[in-house]
């Protein structure tokens, strides 16, 4: 308990410096980045699942993120060579579902409720698909908005490039992912349910409700009744299966299909379902665009700060190593007046006690002092004393 109420002392009441998100992600390899979710920017009060969220913290697919009233949060992916930025508004709630740039190159989430603004710059045959209770928005680059309002409509508004939108058919994604990419059938399906999605471009707003998605969903009759057979459905809901049980599913699947009259059924019905009319999308004037852009300009400055932050704090890191490199008689006083701090000291578990300028990265401390720089982990300390 002293230690928690140490850190709480010193979070609050003195200057330690909280080196900005970026720099946390800096000491990980491009390789950890991959699979997790930074968090770069909070306001207010963000949860996942129950846990308090702090910059720095790290995200795994299967996280639900919560913003509560007046709060905001900002999230980033990032690999060698793409980003996947995303803002949520207040009292908004957002599922990441799929999160694996590196080996299946693809990610998405669910935003069940409130309003996101999504930035994905992604490299060739990356996939990242946003998902509501009754839309699906498909992007590589470009930049927009979504509002889930209810479970029975969600309006996206594009601010620049273009987003393949289209109605959510969930049951079609209540599978295991690897049942889903073999099976010939479902892959028709989602082809087909593509098909019918409407490019909306820049500057353009287009709404789906849940009576599109009902209409779709009757284009399907066939495949849903084939789902419903026992090594199929037995899938249903889970997010992993053994090899044995998708390829018995896949096979029941596949020797159905195949029979004459379910056959003709289904290719008509995904014919049909192609071609099927799609949402209209409609032009926003210039400043209702800007306005939807402006709000979400709190969160915006917010990570602006941040990064403006921990670009500063770099560079009075490097100045300080730069200083002891070069002159091995530097005084603790020059370290104070670079860095902006006071020395503190910090007492490790194993009895040592280290005296410096006070950096905090996450769940590290950095202490720089005349010696040089030394990183520890918050697990290795007893107290700090200021």
């Amino acid at each position: 308990m002293r230690l928690n109420y140490r850190l709480k002392t010193i979070f609050t009441l003195t200057t330690i410096i909280t080196v900005g998100t970026w720099l946390t992600a800096c000491g990980k390899n491009k390789e950890d980045q991959s699979n997790k979710a930074l968090v770069t920017a909070i306001q207010g009060t963000v949860k996942e699942n129950e846990r308090l969220l702090q910059n720095g913290d790290l995200l795994q697919a299967g996280a639900t993120i919560r913003t509560m009233s007046n709060s905001w949060c900002e999230l980033s992916i990032r690999t060698a060579n793409s980003t996947v930025t995303l803002r949520l508004a207040p009292e908004s709630s957002f599922v990441i579902n799929e999160l694996d740039l590196k080996k299946q190159r693809r990610a998405n989430g669910n935003l069940i409720q409130g309003k996101g603004f999504f930035s994905p710059r992604l490299s060739n045959g990356e996939h990242y698909n946003i998902k509501t209770p009754t839309a699906v928005a498909s992007v590589r680059g470009t930049d927009y908005i979504i509002k889930v309002e209810s479970e029975k409509q969600t309006e996206l508004i594009v601010t620049s490039g273009t987003v393949i939108y289209r109605s959510n058919l969930p049951e079609l994604d209540d599978y295991p992912s690897e049942f889903i990419d073999k099976s010939e059938e479902m892959q028709a399906a989602l082809t087909s349910l593509e098909k019918s999605a409407q490019p909306v471009n820049a500057g353009e707003k287009a709404v789906l409700t849940e009576q599109d998605s009902n209409q779709k969903r009757e284009q399907l009759k066939t495949l849903n009744q084939l789902l419903e057979q026992e090594n199929v459905s037995r899938l249903k809901g889970k997010k992993e299966a053994s090899s044995a049980e998708i390829d018995a599913a896949i096979n029941s699947l596949n020797t159905s299909a195949q029979e004459s009259e379910t056959s003709a059924k289904l290719k008509r019905e995904l014919a049909e379902l192609a071609t099927a009319p799609s949402v209209k999308s409609e032009k926003l004037s210039e400043e209702e665009l800007q306005n939807n852009i402006d709000y979400f300009k709190p969160i915006t400055d917010s990570s602006t700060s941040n990064l403006n932050e921990t670009l500063s704090i770099e560079n009075k890191i490097e100045q300080v190593e730069k200083v002891i490199k070069e002159n091995k008689n530097v005084k603790m006083e020059e370290i104070e007046t670079i860095i902006g701090k006071k020395e503190e000291s910090i007492k490790l578990k194993n009895g040592k006690t280290l005296t410096g300028v006070i950096i905090q990265s996450g769940s590290d401390f950095i202490i720089l002092s005349p010696k040089g720089k030394k990183v520890v982990s918050i697990n290795e300390l007893a107290e700090i004393k200021f």
